[in-house]
């Protein structure tokens, strides 16, 4: 031995596994000293029983015994070389994987003489491929388990997995899926997939797996009694560090139950629309047939006001001309509003033009101030002489003005004090048009704009509505506030130009 080397002993006490040697017949002639170590055994306890058996067979664990031994007695026979994994029995009565190999050694003539080989502790590593293993079993199981259709396939497209789930609802396995004369992805499209989404689907999925998009697409997808069912497939690629694709996966979901749903809810969605409509209608009828009525009211009273001028002895031809001249604006009111409820069906432009608020609310003064008088209300104005002009439809204005008065005017037919004041002013960049009254007040302020909901006997509930409509179509609000200390406040606001 050259100087400076380890000696043989040094070698095999630093080697990381644990050497052996026996004879052709297999008695252990050498066996490292940390295992016997281990093992609590002598040299002498590992040897051949005169009858051929090895006395050593309480060493192993009982269910490797018979494997783990007989591949040993094989070898010794054969002069194969042998490798076995097996437990195998500590000092403390525990047992460790190991995994021995060993080969045999020849003379000239070619017998066996001996045999060399190895002990290595594997415990932990098999430990560890047994976690794996369980770990896989149990990512197996859990795909066959939860709700979904899921399959795998090879970076470029081949599929390689498809859970027992997709398997027992398409009624296909991965082998119907061999094809001498096409590919398995194409075999799968062809086998699957709608006839009339096939060429779609086979596009889209070869798309992704050239460029790496994720796959997501709807489609009718062949179920095992060869009916088709709506899915949702969607698929995503696993990339390794460098970023490279190594495998792709999807899952596809039913969604034939949704799609019925989503079809029975627009089924029900056209039937309330008509449903809507048809009310719609009757809602509009409603509102023309207020509206209309107030012109037509305030004509027939005119009307029979100049009968009784043209009638007195002599005719008072004063009076009966300023009737017939109220007849004539009213008549032209009622007109106007019937050119507006036109336009709508024609979906024309109101016809806003830059108006003075203030003089709206002197003409429906002017307009109801007979009228106010005769039901002994006096009417205030309060006005801002600083509004500029505002882009308004002005017979809209006037009638949604008119109608508040009336509506106040309604309210205090009983009450003590019998005042209407009407104001404009500037508050917050918006001009503010106020009819406040002294009536028996609102019990809910909101509710009162609600179609077809009145407080009196014989309306029809439609005002208020539609007159919140006017405001709204102006970009304006319209709302109620209960005063105090009785009455109600309504407020017509609009946004300020600029």
């Amino acid at each position: 031995m050259l100087e400076g080397q380890p000696s043989t002993r040094t070698f095999f006490e630093y080697l990381p596994a644990f050497a052996w040697r026996t004879d052709a017949v297999g008695n252990f002639l050498h066996l490292d000293p940390r295992f016997l170590e281990w093992q609590g055994a002598r040299i002498e306890d590992h040897k051949v029983n005169a009858d051929g058996s090895f006395n050593y067979v309480d060493a192993v664990h009982p269910d490797d015994a018979a494997a783990a031994l007989g591949g040993w007695a094989e070898s010794l026979d054969t002069g194969t070389p042998y490798r076995s994994q097996h437990r195998m029995r500590g000092a403390d009565n525990t047992y460790r994987w190991c995994q021995c190999d060993g080969m045999p050694v020849r003379d000239a003539s070619g017998a066996i003489t001996d045999w060399y080989g190895t002990i290595i502790d594997v415990d932990e590593f098999k430990r560890t491929e047994t976690s794996l293993r369980d770990r896989e079993h149990e990512l197996v199981r859990l795909a066959d388990t939860v709700p979904v259709l899921i399959w795998s396939t090879t970076a470029t497209g081949e599929p390689i997995f498809i859970n027992r789930r997709l398997c027992e609802w398409a009624g296909i396995e991965l082998t119907d899926l061999d094809d001498p004369d096409r590919s398995k992805l194409a075999a799968a499209v062809a086998r699957s997939v709608h006839p009339e989404h096939a060429a779609s689907v086979g596009n889209a999925l070869r798309h992704s797996f050239e460029t790496g998009a994720a796959f997501a697409m709807r489609y009718r997808h062949r179920c095992a009694d060869g009916g088709y069912r709506w899915v949702e497939g969607k698929a995503e690629p696993l990339r390794d560090d460098a970023g490279r694709i190594v495998r792709w996966y999807g899952v596809s979901r039913d969604i034939e139950d949704e799609i019925g749903d989503r079809e029975a809810l627009r089924k029900a969605s056209l039937r309330l629309a008509r449903a809507t409509q048809a009310a719609s209608l009757s809602a509009l009828s409603a509102s023309i047939a207020h509206e209309v009525n107030q012109p037509l009211a305030a004509v027939v009273t005119n009307a029979q006001a100049c009968q009784r001028w043209l009638a007195a002895d002599p005719p008072n031809l004063d009076r009966a001309r300023q009737t017939i001249a109220r007849i004539v604006r009213d008549a032209f009111a009622g007109a106007q509003v019937l050119d507006r409820i036109r336009a709508l069906f024609h979906d024309t432009d109101p016809q806003r033009l830059p108006t003075q608020i203030n003089h709206v609310v002197t003409e429906a003064h002017a307009l109801l101030g007979d009228e106010m008088r005769a039901h002994g209300i006096e009417v205030s104005l309060s006005l801002d002489s600083g509004l500029p002009p505002l882009p308004l439809d002005r017979v809209q204005v006037q009638q949604l003005l008119v109608n508040l008065m009336r509506n106040g005017a309604e309210a205090m037919a009983e009450s003590a004090i019998r005042r209407l004041e009407l104001g404009t002013s500037r508050i917050d960049g918006h001009a503010r048009l106020e009819v406040r009254d002294f009536g028996t007040g609102l019990d809910d302020p909101d509710a009162a704009f609600e179609p077809f909901v009145t407080s009196k006997p014989r309306g029809m509930g439609m005002g208020l509505a539609i007159c919140r409509s006017i405001a709204r179509a102006h970009g304006g609000e319209l709302e109620a506030q209960i005063a105090a200390p009785v009455g109600t406040r309504m407020i017509f606001s609009l946004p300020l130009p600029g």
